[in-house]
């Protein structure tokens, strides 16, 4: 697997002023469009994130430990909790590593509490799973994340020390194949309660 799945022309973003960046994004959201966004950095890895969770029902979420760089900045944790805290939404989470943020996971958690209706979960990723290590050894043995939402918009960071992805805000292709992968790891996952 490579982070670009299917060949098709991307919105590179290198060069790109942010405030152009935002446009684009939202003009992609707008228009429905299937182009793969190139994502590099933390400013523009918090645009696409949280423009997913604005626009989301149902998130999947393979991520570190909610405790990034980028899961740490105020905009991330707004708009991932304006998203749970929506009447509809549904989240899974698959934690890469058992270092996980104990303040946003409480948070999370206590949200689950007062809301037990609430499709919330979360999930440690199981040792060595097999599924984990094949996306890993494909990736030149570095770790990724990815974000799926609604079954047709994702980010996937293939190099999350440096924020590098690509998304889609229309590509159900894709996403299935993600989605097919994030529950491989989440059926062999730990609950965390």
């Amino acid at each position: 697997m490579t982070a670009n799945f299917t060949n098709t022309k991307e919105v590179r973003n290198e060069i790109m002023p942010i405030q152009e960046y935002i446009a684009t994004i939202n003009s992609l959201i707008a228009s429905n469009s299937s182009l793969v966004v190139n994502n590099s950095g933390i400013e523009r890895a918090k645009i696409l994130t949280t423009a997913i969770f604005r626009n989301a029902k149902k998130i999947n979420m393979l991520c570190g430990g909610l405790n990034s760089e980028l899961a740490n900045l105020i905009e991330y944790k707004e708009e991932l909790f304006n998203f749970i805290d929506k009447s509809d939404s549904e989240i899974n989470f698959v934690f890469e590593t058992n270092q996980i943020s104990t303040d946003t996971v409480n948070a999370i958690l206590e949200k689950k509490k007062l809301n037990p209706e609430k499709k919330i979960q979360l999930r440690l990723l199981a040792e060595n799973d097999a599924t984990f290590m094949k996306l890993k050894m494909n990736n030149g043995g570095n770790s990724v994340h990815f974000t799926t939402a609604n079954n047709n918009m994702y980010r996937f960071e293939y190099n999350p020390d440096k924020f590098t992805a690509y998304g889609s805000f229309n590509r159900p292709e894709d996403v299935k194949i993600l989605n097919e992968l994030f529950f491989q790891m989440f059926n062999n996952g730990k609950a965390i309660n």
